[in-house]
């Protein structure tokens, strides 16, 4: 009998998604009519460290970019998260925050930020509520 990964802790998950073919096929799969067709997919660093000694790092679970330069982040969750929503929104801003350049550009809001896409999966049977 062949070998099994478990997707739903963190080492199978990074490990089945380690590879670009597979990531490709998944996000394109996922982003299906909502986005262009990801045609390369290029793996970040998945820490982010803090700014200041008083602010909090980020580990993410698998981040990548897009051939159009988007940063794509991937969450996968095997328990309930009693603060999941803010948590999940710290993610995307602090991807947010890194692709905004200081000075004169977003003083005037000279251009928009670029698309940051969060996928996160959840455990079966677990409501993330929206109020």
């Amino acid at each position: 009998m062949g070998k099994c990964i478990d997707l739903r802790c963190d080492f199978g998950f990074k490990y089945c998604l380690s590879d670009e073919i597979i990531m490709k096929s998944f996000l394109n799969a996922i982003l299906e009519r909502d986005e262009d067709t990801i045609t390369s997919v290029q793996f970040e660093n998945e820490e982010m460290p803090a700014s200041l000694k008083s602010k909090r790092s980020v580990t993410f679970d698998r981040l990548c970019t897009t051939d159009k330069g988007d940063p794509i982040l991937i969450e996968m969750q095997n328990s309930c998260q009693k603060y999941f929503k803010t948590r999940a929104n710290f993610y995307v801003y602090k991807l947010m925050d890194n692709k905004i350049s200081k000075g004169l550009k977003w003083i005037k809001m000279e251009e928009d930020i670029s698309k940051v896409i969060g996928i996160y999966i959840l455990p079966t049977g677990w409501l993330v509520s929206t109020k």
